[in-house]
């Protein structure tokens, strides 16, 4: 970045956009827990 400073904000974009999918990896892993415990009445933890 510090050799083309025009790639700030895509780099930026790009930091951003990986956090919101690790966010909803995230949210995706607690919906499983929460289905399998209704499913089975079993506690999982998924990481």
């Amino acid at each position: 970045m510090m050799e083309d400073p025009r790639n700030i904000t895509r780099c930026t974009n790009y930091i951003l956009v990986a956090r919101y999918l690790e966010r909803c990896a995230d949210h995706a892993c607690k919906i499983a827990e929460n289905v399998q415990y209704m499913h089975t009445g079993e506690r999982i933890e998924i990481h």
